[in-house]
């Protein structure tokens, strides 16, 4: 064998290590994009989980209020209302203890679906843990307020549950409270805190109250109205 034909094979050697170790690092390379594309989306998944709330399959509080800032400077723009309605189930924490969790869970999925097909695209439900779930109305005020929550009512009566075999119907109550802004008047956490206290006082009082941005309840006038179409409708 002469030395050119030595060379040549070394040659090729080198060239053949090249290669595989070329191979190498493209299949790593592949390898670490894979691994970062599989990061991200876990990322993502994690952060979409972060504001679902697990039960009901809606927004939790973070996801929650980040969408309804957006929504409310969004009415700012177009000078329009929005309104937070909050639907809570009475004697949650009794059907918890009477038949489990699991028992509660589903009056809270159930619930929240009802509202959900009961509201436009476009508003926001979601549920911050508890018995309540939170409805943002968007283009909604104080006139349509009562009517969405008439709505709503309506169709949350007829719900039963049936949690064993042969056994009683379970018919929950519910208690409303709601808060109407123009979008300019505030932010999301406004009408949260003043839904809230909404709720409080129409569960004290036995009776839907809707304040405004500063916490003061609106004209009584619409409640009269309201009294004289729930006569015409249940007439």
């Amino acid at each position: 064998m002469f030395f050119s034909d030595i060379y040549l094979l070394a040659g090729e050697g080198v060239l053949v290590a090249s290669l595989l170790a070329n191979g190498v690092m493209l299949r790593s390379h592949k390898k670490r994009n894979k691994l970062k594309d599989e990061l991200t989306q876990a990322k993502r998944e994690i952060s979409y989980l972060r504001k679902i709330d697990p039960v009901t399959g809606f927004y939790h509080k973070q996801g929650f209020l980040r969408l309804a800032n957006t929504r409310v400077r969004q009415c700012a723009r177009k000078r329009e209302p929005i309104s937070l309605l909050i639907v809570e189930i009475a004697g949650l924490d009794g059907i918890n203890m009477r038949y489990s969790l699991k028992g509660g869970d589903t009056v809270l999925r159930m619930t929240a679906e009802m509202i959900r097909e009961n509201t436009k695209r476009g508003d926001v439900v979601g549920r911050f843990d508890g018995s309540a779930i939170y409805v943002l109305l968007v283009g909604c005020g104080i006139a349509h307020i009562r009517r969405v929550r008439r709505r709503i009512e309506r169709r949350l009566r007829g719900m039963r549950f049936h949690f064993k075999k042969g056994g009683p119907a379970i018919e929950p109550n519910f208690a409303f409270g709601a808060c109407s802004i123009f979008g300019s008047q505030g932010k999301a956490n406004i009408l949260i805190r003043n839904a809230e206290e909404a709720m409080r006082r129409s569960k004290q009082e036995s009776r839907f109250v809707v304040l405004d941005r500063f916490g003061s309840e609106w004209d009584k006038k619409y409640e009269e109205e309201e009294e004289e179409e729930e006569k015409e409708t249940s007439g």
